[in-house]
């Protein structure tokens, strides 16, 4: 808050970012909204169903110990499992950047609604991964398990990224936070974190090992396991890929060689598993589905297809939306990082006869406005 002004609905500080005296009552009116969910939803579940009311109501099918029926075309759309934890997850994201661009806005920086349409798109299929028909048969169909992890750890993740959350975090925050979000953003525990041997690395391992080995049986046969599961895809994608789709300020940010060489390392894994699974003989532990459906062997080899054909393919199309983002950039600013993209535009504003060092706190401030400065040009280019 700039000297003298008077506070207005300021009240209290989460991690260096202002928060306006309703954002109390805003966040717990969202949790008792999804505490009303979560209450209505088992209460249904337990006049309708056959007693298998916690895993069913708030995770996946195959918690309930019925048969289900055979997945024909019109239950491909109208099979629903209401899955009122990642609702309530998504209602509260969707809340937060919503005030995050509405503060913004205050702040002089208007937000690309296509970024805003991005980051809703994302919100959408996280929930299309974890509630529609692929997850009610999930436990059922390996091909239909197999779309699932591709919704969450690819797509999913570069819509909520290409919102660009972490920008918009600093574009809503005051000039004190913005400080503070820098200083974490850059500290090791993120360095390590966002670095790309951490999210190439934990993306193969969590490929291979979700698909290669005894986990794959464990999850498909335990509900809670799929859970974890499930979160761990989406995180892995979103470290993934925030170093390939983003423009966030985090310490990384490769060249575009170094995004082409990790997108290809990544389709080879993908490449990998899918013809593993392809050319298996060995059935996976799915739920029982007599008289209609794949066999055992068959419905993983087509799993084993969708990870080959659609992983290979969403990460071709990404490829190419990555090139033509890059090719887009002034060629000055293609090879420098964030941080070095600001000290750069403060450097430049300087006159000859300003000194270079005037001290760490009017330093910080003058990277500070650069920073600024270099987030408002972002949001002019979209």
């Amino acid at each position: 808050m700039p000297p003298g002004e008077r506070p207005t609905d300021a009240a209290l500080t989460l991690a260096g970012v202002e928060m306006p005296r309703r954002w109390p009552s805003m966040l717990l009116g969202v949790v008792a909204l999804a505490a009303a969910a979560l209450a209505v939803t088992a209460t249904v579940r337990a006049l309708t169903s056959d007693g298998s009311v916690l895993p069913y109501s708030l995770c996946r099918a195959g918690g309930s110990e019925a048969v289900l029926p055979e997945l024909t075309g019109s239950r491909v759309l109208t099979t629903w499992l209401w899955n009122p934890l990642a609702t309530a997850v998504a209602v509260i994201a969707a809340l937060l950047y919503g005030v995050g661009v509405r503060r913004a806005g205050r702040r002089g920086s208007s937000w690309p609604l296509w970024r805003i349409g991005s980051f809703y798109a994302g919100l959408a299929v996280l929930l299309v991964a974890v509630s529609s028909s692929v997850a009610v048969y999930d436990m059922t169909l390996f091909w239909a398990h197999m779309i699932q992890h591709l919704l969450l750890i690819m797509l999913a993740p570069v819509l909520l990224i290409m919102g660009r959350p972490l920008a918009l975090l600093v574009a809503a925050s005051s000039d004190r936070g913005k400080r503070r979000i820098e200083r974490i953003l850059r500290s090791w525990p993120v360095t390590v974190l966002t670095s790309p041997g951490v999210a190439l690395g934990g993306y193969a391992a969590v490929i291979v090992g979700a698909h290669l080995t005894g986990l794959t049986d464990s999850v498909l046969s335990d509900v809670w396991a799929g859970q974890v599961e499930h979160l761990t895809y989406l995180v892995m994608g979103l470290l993934f890929f925030w170093l390939l789709v983003g423009d966030e300020p985090i310490p990384w940010e490769l060249s575009m060689p170094g995004r082409i060489l990790m997108l290809m390392v990544a389709m080879a894994v993908d490449t990998f598993v899918g013809v593993v699974l392809l050319q298996t003989t060995k059935p996976l532990a799915t739920l029982p589905h007599p008289g209609w459906g794949l066999n055992a062997i068959d419905d993983a080899q087509a799993g084993g297809a969708i990870m080959w054909v659609g992983g290979d393919g969403l990460m071709a199309v990404i490829a190419i939306a990555v090139y033509v983002a890059w090719a887009r950039q002034p060629r000055e600013s293609r090879q420098l990082s964030v941080f070095e993209r600001a000290r750069i535009g403060l450097q430049s504003e300087r006159t000859p006869a300003e000194p270079a060092d005037h001290g760490d706190i009017d330093e910080d401030d003058r990277e500070l406005e650069a920073y600024n400065r270099w987030l408002a040009n972002l949001n002019r280019r979209g």
